[in-house]
């Protein structure tokens, strides 16, 4: 399946790209082009140059990225590329992203459904296959 614009290539939700480009730039500075190739390569998500420039605009703005110098293009006749590198304030927001991040995984992982009931997957629960069941000690229901 191709990739659309603005969704990963097995068509999942994304995250936004304010947060896709800090974490790219996370491992160092690049310039937009190359945060859309990072992005891409790691997650499988396409975003526009547009949606790149307007997350870049606004990490300038909230003082969460800087610009880092340029890179020179000279032997493509090109413009130079505008580099960008996280603030002291981008490090520990990207810090506070993957600890987010990381904390909605484990939430996703302990398959937890309403009110801390545990949820069992169709598979598991030896049932039809498109349902989800909830157990909250005895009890157990249709998620």
């Amino acid at each position: 399946m191709t990739a659309r614009k603005g969704q990963r290539r097995d068509g999942a939700l994304v995250v936004p790209a304010q947060v896709a480009v800090t974490q790219a730039l996370a491992a160092g500075p690049c310039w937009a082009d190359g945060i859309r190739g990072k992005v891409e390569e790691a997650t499988g998500m396409r975003l526009s140059r547009g949606n790149v420039t307007g997350a870049i605009a606004g990490l300038l703005e909230q003082g969460l990225i800087e610009p880092a110098g340029e890179q020179s293009r000279a032997d493509l006749g090109g413009k130079p590329r505008k580099l960008y590198r996280l603030t002291a304030a981008g490090v520990v927001e990207a810090t506070k992203q993957r600890e987010v991040l990381a904390a909605l995984m484990t939430m996703a992982d302990g398959r937890r459904g309403r009110c801390g009931t545990v949820v069992e997957e169709p598979e598991s629960n030896g049932q039809d296959p498109t349902r989800w069941v909830e157990r909250d000690g005895d009890e157990q229901r249709d998620a």
